[in-house]
């Protein structure tokens, strides 16, 4: 019963933008996400729903994270024109006039 606390909850929160509870979640519970069902230990049944559910969240989550990431790193400028500059945040400092207080 607490172990199904502990996967409930590690689900849930994995939704208020902390998707990286649900590898946790998979990691901590990996027994449980390793055996297949049918032949799962009954103490498993209650707890497995959440594990694979976390499964599914993080992996589309790294997914989405990934396809940004690439996107960026390949597109560039090349792909998002004079809008990059905007997009960017290496620059920050520049734009607001943080760059020249030290001297």
């Amino acid at each position: 019963l607490v172990m199904e606390g502990h996967a409930r909850r590690f689900f849930l929160w994995g939704f208020a933008c902390l998707p990286f509870l649900w590898a946790i979640n998979c990691c901590y519970f990996w027994p449980v996400l390793r055996s297949p069902a049918a032949s799962s230990p009954p103490a498993f049944a209650p707890i497995r729903p959440y594990v694979v559910r976390s499964a599914v969240g993080f992996t589309i989550f790294a997914a989405v994270l990934l396809t940004w990431a690439t996107t960026f790193i390949v597109g560039g400028e090349r792909l998002f024109g004079p809008v990059w500059k905007d997009l960017v945040m290496y620059n920050v400092a520049d734009k607001l006039g943080l760059t020249g207080f030290m001297g």
